[in-house]
């Protein structure tokens, strides 16, 4: 017999879920029909892209200091009833889709909170839940013989402050017919590739291994469909609910090979040699930071006597990174204080053609050390200001392993100094604690203004003096956004973007700007650099990731132009428009 509770509940569902009617027929007989007294969530999870209800999702409500979880009916609904008032966030999820949550207007797209007052009943809540993507495809010689056992990696070009990056997203091993399958993808564009393994040799009409006198083989790291780079690879575009096939690789055999040499004994501190660390890695991309399984072959640390070898090398071009950090560079009286040891490094090309190399020499060298001064540039007429102490950040603009972000701060006259902690690489310069009126205006190195692009010090060369600018000459974009017809639009996101598409390279954040209108939906940007934008109003549940480089692409296409001078002001009228 069906109970009670469950026998209102589909009569309620069976109404339409009508807020109106379900609130006038609960209201002070809640007890009476053994619903709790409270406010009342009822809702339904359904399929994207059909718009089909699910059943079985585990409907899970958080917030108010509660947290509940469900399952929704046959026809996907579910009611959440007897909560306080307080804001909350629904989160779903059912096998073989991905995770939702309500107010996601696209796969892994940001959630909306749902505010709740004392007795209100809302019926109008949509969980939409995404089918995954798939990849598949086959990994073979160049005889076209099924290669087993081998590691396919799927990644995501992703925008981080200051630079692209590929993030690993997915992996899948080859079974013993060469195929792979990397499910469980977020839809959308994706790159392939296979990092450097070593394989077996087997027999191609039984599939075991066997005994053989020739070398052992490896293949080189490389992107679909046979790229040495992220630059050079070709875009793979998985769709929701749908396998995409096709992605082969043929794999060149290159004969194993060994790369061996020595440190110099005599550029490592006494005692300190066992800690260098050293990494075989390809060189590094000018445009795109790899992911550091598809960049680095291997690491190893040399014997007491500065020795080292890499095994099972696959013919390339490589670098070998070495770095240590040191209690006292070499020479030094007395050794660094504990808050900043120094580094020492050393990075050494590695051209490796059929044949092993035993001679390579490193020799390690102090870690750079870059020096500068904060200048206020003031518009008026009054006396500058002291910049006081602010905060110095050089964030890499590379992975590379035990490489991290170095912070620091200036003195009362706008001074700093690192310390010999860098290696060689490109650095974005970051500037905290800017005092309220004034923004930074340019990073300067040699006479070049390297805010945007980052200090580059991959040729081990520091230039001289960086000056810092900061400027009291404010930026300043305000405006309204228009939905349909006449009436502003509350929910919208202002995007503010460089009109030169870099999306290559790398690119500071702070010429990246985003902010949602406010209830009589006007917006305001304030402080960007001078120069040409983008300036694009997007429904704001599809805003979230609006920095990927392919979805700028597709911004660009209906975004409109818009200049701003050192100290102009300027106020726009704006239409949404789609964000995809």
């Amino acid at each position: 017999m069906t109970s009670r509770p469950a026998l209102l509940l589909l009569v309620i569902l069976a109404a339409g879920l009508g807020g109106a009617s379900l609130r006038a027929s609960t209201e002070n007989d809640a007890q009476r029909r053994r619903l709790p007294p409270g406010a009342a969530l009822l809702g339904q999870v359904v399929d994207a892209q059909s718009g089909r209800g699910l059943d079985r999702v585990i409907v899970e409500l958080d917030g108010a200091g509660l947290r509940r979880r469900i399952l929704s009916d046959d026809r996907g609904r579910f009611l959440l009833a007897g909560l306080p008032a307080g804001e909350y966030r629904i989160n779903a999820s059912r096998s073989g889709f991905l995770n939702g949550a309500f107010g996601q207007r696209r796969p892994a797209g940001s959630a909306s909170t749902i505010t709740l007052v004392d007795g209100q009943w809302l019926s109008d809540i949509e969980v939409r839940l995404w089918r995954p993507a798939v990849l598949t495809g086959f990994v073979t010689d160049h005889g076209g013989v099924p290669i087993t056992g081998v590691i396919v990696r799927a990644y995501r070009h992703e925008r981080v402050p200051g630079r692209t990056t590929l993030r690993e997203v997915a992996q899948a091993v080859t079974d013993d017919t060469g195929a792979y399958r990397l499910a469980s993808l977020v839809p959308g564009n994706h790159l392939v590739g296979i990092s450097a393994q070593q394989i077996a040799v087997t027999n191609n009409d039984t599939g075991e291994t066997f005994a053989t006198d020739e070398p052992e083989v490896v293949f080189p790291p490389m992107y679909f469909p046979s790229a040495d780079s992220a630059v050079a690879a070709s875009t793979v575009t998985a769709e929701s609910g749908r396998d995409f096939t096709g992605v082969n690789f043929s794999l060149p055999m290159l004969p194993v090979l060994e790369v061996s040499g020595r440190i110099d004994p005599a550029t490592v501190p006494d005692g300190q040699m066992r800690a260098v660390r050293l990494f075989l890695a390809r060189p590094l991309d000018p445009f795109v930071a790899e992911w550091p399984t598809h960049r680095y072959l291997g690491a190893v640390s040399p014997d007491a006597e500065g020795h080292f070898t890499f095994t099972r090398v696959p013919s390339g071009r490589y670098v070998i990174e070495a770095t240590l950090v040191a209690s006292a560079a070499p020479g030094a009286d007395a050794p660094e204080s504990p808050e900043r040891p120094g580094r020492l490094w050393d990075n050494q090309p590695v051209i490796l053609d059929q044949k092993n190399l035993d001679d390579i020499r490193v020799t390690m060298q102090p870690g750079l050390e870059v020096e500068g001064r904060t200048r206020m540039v003031s518009s008026t007429s009054r006396a500058a200001a002291q910049p006081g102490k602010l905060m110095i950040e050089l964030e890499p603009l590379f992975e590379a392993p035990g490489i991290r972000p170095q912070t620091l701060m200036t003195d009362e006259t706008g001074a700093f100094r690192t310390g010999p902690v860098l290696v060689p690489g490109r650095y974005l310069v970051r500037v905290g604690g800017v005092p309220p009126g004034w923004r930074l205006q340019a990073v300067m190195a040699g006479g070049i203004d390297v805010s945007e692009e980052g200090l580059d010090l991959s040729s081990g060369f520091v230039p001289s003096g960086l000056q810092i600018d900061l400027t009291d000459q404010l930026t300043l974009i305000t405006g309204t956004v228009r939905g349909e017809g006449p009436f502003a639009d509350p929910t919208a996101t202002v995007l503010l973007f460089p009109q030169q598409d870099r999306s290559s390279g790398s690119m500071a954040a702070r010429r990246f700007r985003s902010v949602r209108t406010g209830r009589d939906g006007t917006f305001s940007l304030r402080n960007m650099p001078a120069g040409a934008y983008l300036i694009a109003a997007v429904d704001g549940a599809e805003a979230d990731g609006w920095q990927d480089p392919d979805r700028l692409t597709a911004l660009r296409r209906s975004a409109t132009p818009v200049s701003i001078r050192e100290g102009e002001a300027k106020v726009l009228e704006l239409r949404r428009v789609g964000a995809r």
